[in-house]
Parts: structure tokens; sequence; C-alpha cells
């Protein structure tokens, strides 16, 4: 079934054709693994779908970020002080 990926058509057993049998040959094979692929695309859906895959959700918000300590700063109760020193005024 179509494992080879490149089939070399200068053999000989291939030169006994014409042309035309040979482009109705080529035709069915590029006809035959687009319809592999087909198959096989759909059946890695049905498996995804099956399993019940649950698509990937963005993290959830993070606590603590700047407008959380902003606005514990303002209400007046200072976040622990770690990192760099705020800029002068």
């Amino acid at each position: 079934m179509l494992k080879g990926g490149f089939v070399n058509i200068q053999h000989k057993f291939f030169r006994v054709f014409g042309l035309t049998k040979m482009t109705l040959m080529l035709a069915f094979t590029v006809v035959g693994y687009n319809l592999y692929a087909i198959r096989s695309f759909r059946a890695k859906k049905a498996a995804e779908k099956l399993a019940g895959v649950a698509r990937k959700t963005r993290k959830k918000r993070r606590v603590g970020t700047w407008p959380q300590l902003l606005e514990s700063d303002a209400s007046g109760s200072r976040p622990s002080e770690s990192g760099r020193a705020p800029p002068p005024t």
C-alpha cells in the first residue's frame, strides 16, 4: 500500500509503457494516495472525538498581578517588599 515515497519510472519495466499508459498509471497513483490521506485524516479526527480529548484551554488568571497589587496598595496595605525599589518621585 503506497509504502514508498517515490518510484523511479526510468526503470526498464516502466519504459515498456507508452506515454498514455504511464500518465494513467501516475494519475491513479495520485488518486490512490489522496484517498489514503483523506481516510487517515478522518480516522484520526474520529479517534480524537471518541477519546474525548478536550481542547487546550488558556491558563487561569494569576493572583497577585499588577492590578491586584496596585489595588491593595491604594487601600493602605502594602504587599511584601521584594524586588527593585520604586523610582524616585
